[in-house]
């Protein structure tokens, strides 16, 4: 898992979260990331690399929420994400925008939950 971020088990978002803020940091509507087709190229591989990377869930669990066929069309997709990372520096900087606002609802969170 080369380039994986690494959470403390305990602090890992929840995937709805995470493709809800992926969604959003791309412009797009989530609704579009698991519709069937092409019809967002790179953003939807990206949306989807975020997913499981940043959230707790395995490929299968990412396929099942996002709606894909299988966890192989996930690895196909991250395939095509990384790529998309090497040569394209704005969704390089829309990562970078998603890990701080997944912080931040993080750091929000325990917030919360502390001053209950």
């Amino acid at each position: 898992m080369t380039g994986d971020i690494v959470w403390p088990e305990d602090s890992r978002l929840a995937l709805d979260v995470v493709a809800d803020a992926a969604a959003d940091v791309l412009g797009v509507a989530l609704s579009d990331v698991r519709f069937h087709g092409h019809r967002l190229g790179d953003r939807k591989a990206l949306a989807v690399e975020w997913c499981c990377r940043l959230s707790g869930a395995s490929q299968r669990k990412v396929a099942q929420y996002l709606r894909y066929g299988s966890e192989t069309a996930v690895g196909k997709a991250r395939k095509r994400a990384q790529a998309a990372l090497a040569h394209e520096p704005a969704f390089g900087a829309a990562e970078r925008k998603l890990i701080r606002r997944l912080r931040a609802s993080k750091t929000q969170t325990k917030g919360n939950v502390s001053s209950a």
